[in-house]
């Protein structure tokens, strides 16, 4: 893919769930990584595959997500 392209959302990635990981981000001390998509599966009721989509998603849009602020990348969670 190349930079700047457009990532199209998939079909299942819910306002939810996004919202849930930025909480998770707020939140978050530096583990979040190893729990996070565990969690979307229970909460969400997804598989694996599909959590770590919507954590990939989340993470190649935050910052357009968020006017262009910020970085979703898990090293920097609990960092504001």
């Amino acid at each position: 893919m190349k930079s700047g392209s457009v990532v199209e959302r998939p079909e299942f990635v819910t306002d939810e769930m996004l919202g849930y990981l930025d909480a998770v981000r707020e939140e978050a001390d530096g583990s979040a990584e190893r729990v996070v998509r565990p969690r979307l599966e229970e909460r969400f009721g997804i598989d694996a595959c599909r959590a770590g989509m919507v954590v990939a998603w989340w993470c190649k849009t935050f910052a357009g997500r968020h006017g262009g602020e910020g970085r979703a990348l898990w090293w920097t969670l609990g960092s504001k």
